[in-house]
């Protein structure tokens, strides 16, 4: 005899028979299986299994549907070829549409043509721009770095004309504390 609950975990005992499990999980019970658990089960694969075959029998049912309406088109298509006055085999609806795959292919190649000369068009004019603006850019600093040259020789001039003042005037103070020591210095002649 075949032991079926070696794959069946350990029951809790804490846990009621009604509480739900795992699907295909059933609790051990004194005799086997909960047959409660096993019977609510059996209903849910029944159920699944019956609404499982109702939607094959459906789309079995459209398959053929399907099948006899392309059929019944494909008939209605040959019955309406044969009935064309003086169809030649060039204007047949295969060498009319390979004609048109080949029409839109070109238009297609076309455009793709068309996209691309705008492409490289949009980036000629994108790096005439950047050649510009570089252009541009390397004027102005250019211009600032004369600026700032100039700047700098002004200040430079400015700096040297200040000190050389400066230079006078401590002279000048130097001469004149002189004065002012001599004459403080310089005994007093009283009447």
């Amino acid at each position: 005899m075949i032991d079926c609950r070696q794959d069946l975990p350990v029951v809790d005992s804490d846990r009621s028979a009604d509480q739900p499990r795992a699907a295909g999980r059933f609790d051990t019970v004194l005799r086997g299986y909960d047959r409660a658990q096993v019977d609510a089960h059996l209903a849910r694969l029944t159920e699944e299994n019956s609404a499982l075959r109702r939607q094959a029998t459906e789309a079995d049912r459209r398959r053929r549907a399907a099948e006899q309406h392309a059929a019944a088109a494909e008939g209605e298509f040959r019955r309406l070829q044969s009935q064309r006055p003086g169809a030649s085999p060039p204007e047949t609806v295969g060498f009319r549409a390979e004609k048109l795959l080949r029409l839109a292919e070109q238009e297609a190649a076309d455009l793709r043509a068309a996209a691309a000369e705008e492409a490289a068009a949009l980036v000629g004019r994108a790096e005439m721009a950047a050649e510009s603006e570089r252009l541009r850019a390397t004027q102005e600093a250019r211009q600032l770095r004369e600026q700032a040259r100039q700047d700098v020789a002004r200040l430079t001039s400015v700096q040297r004309d200040v000190r050389s003042d400066l230079a006078r005037l401590a002279d000048a103070l130097a001469v004149e504390v002189g004065v002012l020591e001599a004459y403080t210095e310089a005994p007093t002649h009283g009447p």
